[in-house]
């Protein structure tokens, strides 16, 4: 996949973001400590992960501006 500067997303990156597609309602508490501690991200990894969570679900250029 690639992202928003025309690079490929790490598989780690792509993995948690699919997995949050997925279980996003299930999640009791803040999203980027769970990816964090699910999927051993750093900040910036698990807010590209979000990202490209919105994307999936949303479709890609759908950002507020």
């Amino acid at each position: 996949m690639v992202d928003s500067v025309g690079a490929s997303s790490p598989p780690t990156i792509e993995q948690a973001a699919l997995w949050l597609t997925e279980h996003r309602h299930d999640l009791s508490g803040p999203v980027i400590p769970a990816l964090k501690q699910r999927f051993g991200l750093r900040n910036l990894e698990a807010i590209a992960a979000t990202k490209r969570a919105h994307e999936i679900e949303f479709g890609e250029g759908n950002e507020r501006r």
